[in-house]
């Protein structure tokens, strides 16, 4: 049942990195065609060669560490941009709840006027 299990996780695993493989190279081919929906085969070809053989030879190099390092290295600084696309977020999200209310206020007081204008008119 072990070896079931640990064959079956090996196989998610492949079909995990092939799913990231594949979207990732679609993404940059995407991207280095000026953001056409359907890039190039050649392109996407090209952007999988390098982030394999980019991937090969830094665990040639130092093994899994020196991969996760990099990746490390490389992922900081959109970490930093994300806690400020988190930040940015947050204030349209506090500005926009703040315009809801005040248009709430604003029908809430219409209703109010227009009870009193059909007071007024009886």
């Amino acid at each position: 049942a072990s070896s079931m299990l640990s064959f079956i996780g090996f196989v998610v695993v492949i079909i995990y990195y092939i799913t990231v493989a594949d979207t990732s190279t679609f993404v940059l081919g995407m991207l280095s065609e000026r953001g056409k929906l359907n890039p190039s085969t050649k392109i996407k070809i090209t952007w999988g060669l390098i982030q394999s053989i980019t991937a090969a030879v830094l665990l040639l190099i130092g093994g899994l560490n020196i991969l996760q390092t990099a990746s490390l290295i490389v992922a900081f600084p959109l970490a930093i941009i994300l806690i400020f696309v988190c930040w940015s977020l947050l204030k349209e999200l506090k500005i926009e709840a703040d315009e809801i209310r005040s248009n709430q206020v604003h029908e809430d007081n219409l209703k109010i006027d227009s009870r009193k204008e059909k007071r007024v008119s009886l």
